[in-house]
């Protein structure tokens, strides 16, 4: 008799585990690619050399400081992908799980969540060595429009810290 308890729980414990693990993970872009497939979104990709062009653009009203950072912010981003919804499809809520397990799998570090009045932001990077490889920002409301923006970059830590983003602040 024990035998045959020991046996079904050793079975259920197995099976319990094999749906556990078999849960699909998707990537931010696998993310993207799911809910592109419904007729209320849009997406677009920018390649690295158009951020770094816009960066050179940007930064000519610049001086000092600020075109710096500009330069060097634009100069790590290899590709951003932004995919906007204006109404989410059914099955976005579980899409939304697979991707927020996929963080976990590979060891993304949530840097913000902010919930207000139904709206939820957080933004999600992939940190390895002392270079943030990867950042996601996810905006979605319970009800509406919700956006994904997927960063693809090269941000040296070491650099990020020693730039100073609050220059204008102070002159005040």
């Amino acid at each position: 008799m024990k035998t045959l308890l020991l046996s079904i729980i050793v079975t259920l414990t197995l099976l319990g585990s094999q749906n556990v693990s078999a849960q699909e993970t998707l990537s931010p872009n696998k993310f993207i690619d799911l809910v592109l497939k419904d007729d209320h979104s849009l997406a677009v990709r920018v390649p690295g050399w158009v951020v770094r062009t816009t960066g050179r653009i940007a930064s000519i009203d610049l001086d000092g400081d600020e075109k710096r950072i500009v330069k060097e912010l634009s100069k790590s981003i290899k590709k951003i992908r932004v995919l906007v919804n204006t109404k989410p499809p059914e099955e976005f809520k579980d899409n939304l799980a697979a991707l927020y397990d996929y963080f976990g799998d590979k060891m993304y570090d949530e840097y913000i969540q902010v919930r207000s009045e139904g709206n939820n932001i957080s933004l999600w990077a992939q940190q390895k060595n002392k270079n943030i490889n990867n950042i996601v920002l996810v905006v979605h409301s319970d009800e509406d429009d919700s956006a994904i923006i997927n960063m693809k970059t090269d941000i040296s830590l070491d650099n990020l810290k020693s730039m100073d983003f609050f220059q204008e602040m102070k002159k005040i």
